[in-house]
């Protein structure tokens, strides 16, 4: 009778593996990508925050009409605000990647479906690494100050 009884679950499993099997080759993932980019990302972010911070202030420098003693007044206290800015990016990534695991885990079956991104300044804001792969989008280093956080087309409405 138990032998039985094992013979069946392993044949509902089976016959629920070989029904799953079609629709998760063609299931997008973009969503689970993105959540478990961001997770395992993100303390590499708060490591290259000083550095990200450095080149978006040399930056600034370049471009901004500011006069030159101002400019070296607010070198210091700059680079500590954009340090700060970036990892503290660098936690809400954290955060919209765990926020997004649940989601992308169940979006993983449906086919043609997947959610906006929690945080998409990630996707927007410039890194010093970013390489797209198949399986896993790598993006380190993110510059969370000097990003374009909104796009033509985005919109915030209340509902």
């Amino acid at each position: 009778m138990k032998s039985s009884l094992s013979s069946r679950i392993a044949i509902v499993a089976l016959a629920a593996v070989l029904t799953l099997a079609p629709s998760l080759s063609q299931a997008g993932g973009q969503t689970l990508k993105r959540s478990l980019g961001n997770i395992t990302q993100f303390p590499l972010d708060i490591v290259l925050a000083p550095v990200q911070a450095g080149n978006r202030l040399a930056k600034n420098m370049k471009t901004e009409k500011d006069p030159l003693a101002l400019k070296i007044v607010m070198t210091v206290p700059g680079w500590i605000f954009l340090t700060g800015n970036n990892a503290f990016g660098a936690t809400m990534r954290a955060f919209a990647g765990v926020v997004e695991l649940p989601p992308g885990l169940f979006l993983l079956f449906r086919k043609d479906a997947e959610m906006y991104p929690v945080f998409p300044i990630t996707e927007r804001g410039g890194a010093l690494v970013n390489k797209d792969t198949r399986a896993f989008h790598f993006m380190i280093g993110i510059d969370y100050a000097g990003g374009n956080v909104m796009h033509k087309g985005d919109t915030f409405k209340q509902q």
